[in-house]
């Protein structure tokens, strides 16, 4: 062998022994990137990588949180559409300074370590899951001075533990222990190995969201953290929205609602294609309700502009006056009146069977009919009606006036009338005399 072939042969072999000698870095799935910090609000998601450099059954595992435990199941291309869920979809939430960060399941659980935890070889303590979780300090793997990193590779340090560093690390089989295997832990070396971890943009449906942003009483926008989203644009799954209503003067946002269901407060979490509307009210609009059915009669809401009835559960405008009145059945009279829980039938009879509101608030309007016991003669003081003749009394110089039921003036005189020509009905009399005003109540058959 001659020399210059012998020089070759030893230049090839060290470059083997060099080459073999050197070690590579994790090889990812690709697509890795570098992760964002977000919020509930504007989540960014992702699904989050352990790659072993050797071990083949530790490479490729992504972190998931099923229910019951905190693992890494292996996906060498990446979690398939199919599959992915909230189970494998991760963000990143700043904690308390900017280098420390939760990790945060879509679930809303966070990634927790006991304090105190041990790092060390061996020790292998299965992390889990909390609604608070615990801080991680955050850092590019390559930044740890440890050689053999890859591009995009991240670890997470836990400063509560026993020893530092500790890094969110995927366990192996822990030989056969299934209770263990493939669990999550902390570790004290090797964030090229199973302690460092790659981010996958996740690829999440998305639905349109439309809506007509100026309405009658007032104008509103959707936006996505502080970004407007214009009607008709396509948003992502899981992406919270709130809804920022601008009423006009003298109107009030009565219902925010999606694809016609009222929502609480003024967000929500988008889960189909979406319509928002929302509905404005004025603030000087108010409602009238009343019982529609009663027994022993029932009650009768007109306006007094136009005479006009008013159905319960109508909006009326401040100031608005209306009259209220009943229609009795037969041998039924009125025993309670209440107007927005107050007995008013003392005015309601004072006031010849009626009782008049202007508008300033919500009225609500409810009665009690009670069956009549046979009344024949009624007196009160020098006022009384013989129902055998039909002759209302009163002191000769007292002025009369009588009403029917819904509250209409039907018959007026002075002192003892004759009242034989009224319709059989029940009345009220309201009797003015010196020292007052007698109302009385009686039936003519």
């Amino acid at each position: 062998m001659n020399r210059q072939l012998l020089l070759g042969l030893l230049v090839l072999i060290s470059f083997f022994i060099g080459s073999f000698s050197v070690k590579a870095a994790v090889v990812t799935v690709k697509g890795c990137v570098d992760p964002q910090i977000s919020t509930a609000e504007a989540p960014v998601w992702y699904t989050m990588m352990s790659s072993h450099m050797s071990d083949v059954n530790r490479q490729n595992r992504f972190l998931l949180w099923d229910g019951l435990k905190l693992r890494t199941e292996k996906f060498d291309e990446g979690v398939p559409v199919s599959q992915l869920d909230d189970r494998y979809l991760w963000r990143l939430e700043k904690g308390s300074a900017d280098n420390k960060v939760y990790i945060v399941n879509r679930a809303g659980m966070r990634v927790f370590a006991e304090a105190g935890i041990s790092p060390n070889t061996g020790a292998n303590t299965l992390l889990t899951v909390t609604e608070t979780g615990v801080e991680w300090v955050m850092a590019l793997s390559s930044s740890t001075g440890q050689p053999d990193c890859a591009d995009k590779q991240y670890c997470f340090n836990y400063l509560g533990a026993s020893a530092q560093p500790a890094y969110l690390n995927a366990m192996d089989s822990q030989n056969g222990d299934t209770q263990k295997a493939y669990g999550v832990t902390v570790y004290e070396m090797g964030v090229h190995q199973a302690s460092g971890w790659f981010f996958y943009k996740a690829e999440l449906p998305a639905y349109n969201v439309t809506y007509e942003g100026t309405v009658v009483g007032g104008s509103f926008v959707v936006k996505n953290g502080d970004a407007i989203v214009e009607s008709g644009s396509s948003v992502e799954e899981g992406t919270w929205l709130t809804v920022e209503a601008t009423p006009d003067v003298n109107y009030q946002v009565k219902a925010i609602k999606v694809n016609g269901v009222a929502i609480d407060g003024s967000g929500f979490t988008l889960s189909e294609a979406s319509e928002i509307t929302v509905e404005f009210m004025n603030e000087q609009v108010y409602t009238v309700t009343y019982p529609s059915e009663l027994t022993g009669g029932k009650l009768k809401v007109t306006q007094d502009s136009d005479g006009e009835e008013i159905p319960s559960g109508t909006e009326l405008q401040k100031n608005t006056a209306i009259t209220i009145s009943v229609v009795l059945e037969p041998d039924y009279e009125i025993s309670a009146l209440f107007i927005n829980g107050v007995d008013r039938l003392q005015e309601f009879l004072e006031n010849g069977a009626a009782y008049w509101i202007t508008i300033a608030e919500d009225v609500e309007i409810n009665a009690t009919f009670t069956p009549l016991t046979g009344i024949k003669d009624v007196q009160l003081a020098n006022v009384y009606f013989d129902s055998t003749t039909s002759v209302l009394y009163s002191p000769e110089s007292s002025l009369l006036r009588v009403y029917n039921i819904t509250g209409s003036l039907v018959y007026e005189g002075k002192g003892t009338q004759n009242l034989q020509n009224l319709s059989e009905g029940t009345y009220i009399a309201k009797v003015k005399m010196d020292n007052g005003v007698r109302t009385i109540k009686f039936i003519k058959k």
